[in-house]
């Protein structure tokens, strides 16, 4: 009779994702996951094609956790600045564990299933109801200032050559 695992999914993308962040895309293996989860390298691949497409599950599920955070967040001019900063804040807390995976996905060129890590679009659909122009004193357009304030965030959060409040307080001038 076959052992019956609950949970094996979850069980896969928890210790995975320990391994991605700790040790890097490199080091994790398919074997190495399935020893660890007690599990067969079949049952493995029952729940996913590839190493590749469960990097792409994991970083899907952390981003969509971060999306949903930020959809909760309230549209009003006093936690403009609050809302913006967590925002920031989240965006960190992504890049913080997934951009030496990034970079080391990055350098392997010929690698046709490498997670697609340009998914801005869903997070400047949640942004752009929280930013509307009307808070900053510019001519572009609430999109654009969702672009133009996450590749900043994203830039900020690695090289902090600005103080994230003094970034805001120039755009709200």
């Amino acid at each position: 009779m076959p052992k019956i695992i609950e949970n094996v999914k979850e069980k896969i993308i928890i210790y995975s994702k320990k391994k991605l962040i700790l040790s890097g895309y490199a080091s994790l293996n398919i074997r190495d996951i399935s020893k660890n989860c007690d599990i067969s390298i079949g049952t493995f691949y029952n729940y996913f094609k590839n190493k590749d497409d469960l990097v792409e599950c994991i970083f899907r599920n952390d981003w969509d956790k971060m999306i949903f955070k930020i959809k909760k967040l309230n549209n009003t001019s006093d936690l403009f600045n609050d809302n913006m900063l967590f925002i920031y804040k989240q965006l960190g807390i992504f890049i913080d564990n997934y951009s030496s995976v990034f970079y080391e996905l990055s350098i392997n060129f010929n690698n046709p299933n490498c997670p697609n890590n340009n998914k801005f679009s869903i997070l400047y659909n949640v942004m752009e109801p929280l930013i509307q122009t009307k808070y900053i004193n510019n001519t572009i357009s609430s999109r654009q200032l969702c672009e133009l304030l996450v590749s900043n965030f994203i830039y900020l959060h690695k090289n902090p050559y600005i103080e994230f409040s003094k970034l805001l307080d120039y755009l709200l001038k």
